[in-house]
């Protein structure tokens, strides 16, 4: 079987070579070099004398995310580490995104996150504080080592440690058409201009949704009691003016149709239309208050806001860690747990680290939190000693 395998090689790089000879052959000079490193013409490149793909990315970071980006200075980086070809598409502007980070933004903050991706793939991981998510970057390259081509790998969720193949996505198939329809439980947060108004994008929306992206709402997706994180979709037009005067903290579901065919949305998930809304409960006074004041909310349980036990309630932040208010909305002890429970007896039980389970034989209806490392704290926010976990 070696032996089949190596005239096989041998019979094809003999082929090559002839119909290169011949004339026959009409590919760029690219092409050529780049078959030749595909069959092993080339010798492999010493891993010391490659470009270093992570000093690339964390200078082109900085440059891009620059208040003035330094055009000069990032087309200098770019010839220095891509090739002809690569560098051709993107003057030509065949990407309506950033072919480097793939994606429609930069920030600074990503330059210090950027690490190689050793043993995995050749190319970087670089992490978004903000959006709390590890982006996958491999890079292919020529047969000189320069940047040929970049492809997006998967996208990480650092809070709960999973692909962004997330629950709101979970039952969307595109089989026989390029729609699909789902209801989800949403707790509404605010609206304002989409950002995809005025955007390359814009025209490729509106002829295949026949809306206009005008407006998006912020709100986070609701599922079994548990708050998995915000999200920004656009609204349908005719929706935008009834639901921008929504209280901030009301309890909605969303009749969300997504689209799986926009061209030049560059996205891992599909294009999301909101084309319903309906109100399941407005916000508590207290709820109001607490995001007006602090952009805090209320943790949800049992299908509603949190109970007050022991004079105090929880409450989670934007990230979903957990903190405690009194009854006139005075945050007591900050956000800063991934998980506590309620206050009894003067003290509450809490964790900073652990992650979310299902519970065995609840068909995904009910969960808990799984630690290591849980504590008691009194209502002061400090640990306290106790026995009995």
């Amino acid at each position: 079987m070696k032996r089949n395998r190596i005239a096989i090689h041998t019979l094809f790089l003999f082929a090559t070579w002839a119909c290169v000879a011949c004339g026959k052959s009409q590919a760029s000079q690219q092409a050529k070099d780049d078959a030749k490193f595909e069959i092993g013409i080339y010798k492999d490149i010493p891993f010391s004398e490659m470009p270093d793909i992570t000093r690339f990315y964390k200078e082109y970071i900085l440059l891009q995310s620059a208040e003035n980006p330094n055009l000069e200075k990032i087309d200098s980086l770019i010839s220095e580490y891509c090739c002809d070809s690569l560098i051709q598409n993107i003057k030509s502007g065949k990407y309506d995104y950033d072919i480097f980070l793939q994606a429609q933004d930069c920030d600074s903050s990503w330059s210090k996150s950027v690490v190689p991706a050793d043993n995995d793939f050749d190319g970087i991981y670089y992490t978004d504080y903000i959006g709390k998510t590890t982006v996958e970057i491999e890079i292919k390259r020529d047969v000189s080592g320069k940047i040929k081509n970049v492809i997006l790998g998967d996208i990480k969720d650092l809070q709960y440690n999973k692909s962004l193949s997330h629950k709101m996505f979970e039952g969307i198939k595109f089989s026989n058409s390029n729609i699909c329809r789902k209801k989800v439980l949403a707790k509404y947060i605010s609206c304002g201009k989409d950002a995809n108004n005025n955007a390359p994008t814009e025209e490729a929306i509106r002829r295949i949704t026949g809306n206009s992206p005008n407006t998006a709402i912020e709100f986070t997706y609701l599922e079994g009691n548990i708050d998995y994180g915000d999200f920004y979709f656009t609204v349908k037009n005719a929706l935008s003016d009834s639901i921008c005067a929504i209280p901030s903290g009301s309890i909605l579901n969303l009749d969300i149709a997504f689209y799986n065919n926009v061209d030049g949305y560059h996205y891992l998930v599909p294009y999301a239309l909101i084309e319903g809304i309906e109100i399941l409960r407005l916000p508590s006074e207290l709820d109001s208050l607490l995001w007006t004041t602090e952009g805090y909310r209320i943790f949800q349980y049992d299908n509603g806001d949190d109970y007050f036990a022991d004079g105090l309630i929880r409450v989670i932040d934007k990230d979903n860690y957990v903190g405690y208010a009194s009854e006139d909305g005075k945050i007591i002890i900050q956000p800063q747990f991934v998980f506590g429970f309620p206050f009894e007896n003067g003290k509450a039980k809490v964790t900073r680290s652990g992650e979310l389970k299902l519970v065995p034989g609840s068909g995904g209806e009910y969960h808990y939190w799984d630690s290591d490392d849980w504590y008691w704290i009194d209502k002061s926010g400090n640990r306290i000693e106790q026995s009995g976990f």
